[in-house]
């Protein structure tokens, strides 16, 4: 039984990279976060390129589902994330209004020295 021809990846990657990212960004609507994802599928494809079947369609679509599962893959992560995010934001903001209280205890008593002088 012959191998299955491979495609060629790195006519692969030339070919479709703008696609992809341009895909990612719009999904993601984050350049970081599309080339994070851009870069999941790119190596998932590499390490199972024989694993594409020439006879289910073409290599561009074969690395768009891998592209789409990565996007997807990404966008769960940040839904998880969401409420771990909003809490460290609200101690973010906690902190600062601490640190507000203390400037403005020590603006108070540096007024204080200066009119005892």
């Amino acid at each position: 039984m012959p191998d299955k021809p491979s495609p060629d990846f790195a006519e692969l990657y030339d070919r479709s990279y703008a696609k992809a990212y341009n895909y990612a960004l719009y999904r993601l609507g984050d350049p970081a976060a599309a080339d994070d994802a851009v870069s999941r599928a790119y190596e998932n494809a590499l390490a199972r390129l024989d694993s594409f079947d020439p006879a289910r369609g073409e290599a561009d679509g074969w690395l768009f589902g891998i592209l789409r599962n990565a996007v997807n893959d990404l966008l769960r992560e940040r839904r998880w994330r969401a409420p771990f995010d909003l809490v460290l934001a609200l101690v973010g903001e906690r902190d600062a209004g601490e640190q507000a209280l203390i400037e403005d205890e020590e603006q108070r008593a540096l007024l204080s020295a200066l009119a005892s002088l």
